[in-house]
This record gives C-alpha cells, sequence and structure tokens, in this order.
C-alpha cells in the first residue's frame, strides 16, 4: 500500500511492504529536512521545505 501527500510546507510518502526488509525493527535517518523512517513493515518519508 502507498499513500503521498503534498502541500506548499511538506510532502509526506507512505508506503508499507508485505514482510519486513531491515534485520531491525526500527531505523531513522534525517538528512537536509528529509527525515526517514522504517517502523516494522513501514515506511515514511517527510520533506519539510526550507522556507
Amino acid at each position: 500500500m502507498r499513500a503521498f501527500k503534498k502541500t506548499k510546507r511538506f510532502e509526506v510518502f507512505i508506503e508499507i511492504e508485505k514482510s519486513r526488509i531491515l534485520d531491525r525493527f526500527f531505523s531513522y535517518r534525517c538528512d537536509d529536512g528529509n527525515h526517514e523512517l522504517w517502523l516494522g513493515r513501514c515506511y515514511i518519508t517527510l520533506f519539510v521545505a526550507q522556507t
């Protein structure tokens, strides 16, 4: 399942996989306003626009 939402200030992308991709349950990474979160089978990306 995939979902995407875009506004003037942020973009959010959510994807749910059939099985866990990573060997651990939780992973988080932040790079220049782009936040990536793995939580089990769920992958969430949040991009915040720099104004």
